[in-house]
């Protein structure tokens, strides 16, 4: 298994500027990034970009939970990396974002085991949903964002072998994860009722019984 998922939100080809959102699947940890690091996301995802600089913003979902149905809120709100990655792009080929992850098995070297911390379930959180060949239009979005007044509301359209859909990311701010897992936990069951899909892997089982 790779190292890394990591998933397209939106690449800038004029402006040299790629947001990526990136899972942990294996050992290691995205920390502070280092220039091998992050230009081999870039290359993995096949963006014509030559890295110079990054940040990186750490958030929770259980969109991208290996363990959607765990008591552990740790397990259950797994943290994810949002790498910006700026620089100088190549060449003039534009690259879409996709509903399946590139995999990566690059290493962060600034992690290292010893480098651990107490997990803290305060923490940033985003409520995420897919909707597999279907536009997510204007009248959806704003019942989207009515689910929790105030929070924001960003969509990116993707596609997989031609089959295109949407990705719907509802930004709750910060959450204790402990105290109000029900709270965030009813977010996720009201998108469902939407019609998207709210985690990983039930989207790359959709894919594949349209044949993707």
């Amino acid at each position: 298994m790779s190292n890394f998922f990591l998933w397209l939100d939106r690449f800038e080809h004029g402006d040299g500027v790629a947001v990526v959102e990136v899972m942990r699947t294996n050992i290691g940890r995205v920390v502070d990034g280092d220039p091998e690091f992050t230009q081999g996301i870039a290359d993995a995802l096949r963006l014509p970009l030559s890295v110079r600089e990054w940040s990186i913003e750490v958030f929770r979902s259980s969109y991208y939970s290996e363990y959607p149905e765990s008591d552990d809120w740790r397990d259950r709100y797994p943290e994810v990396s949002r790498i910006t990655l700026s620089g100088d792009a190549t060449g003039d080929s534009e690259v879409e974002p996709a509903l399946k992850p590139a995999e990566f098995d690059g290493y962060d070297s600034t992690w290292s085991p010893n480098r651990r911390k107490r997990a803290d379930p305060n923490g940033r959180y985003a409520a995420i949903g897919v909707r597999v060949g279907e536009h997510v239009n204007d009248a959806l979005t704003e019942r989207i964002g009515r689910i929790r007044p105030g929070a924001m509301v960003d969509t990116v359209v993707a596609r997989s072998n031609g089959l295109r859909g949407t990705r719907v990311t509802l930004d709750l701010g910060t959450v204790d994860l402990e105290s109000d897992a029900e709270a965030v936990d009813e977010v996720a069951g009201r998108l469902r009722e939407l019609g998207l899909i709210i985690n990983w892997r039930d989207v790359e089982l959709r894919l594949a019984e349209d044949g993707n």
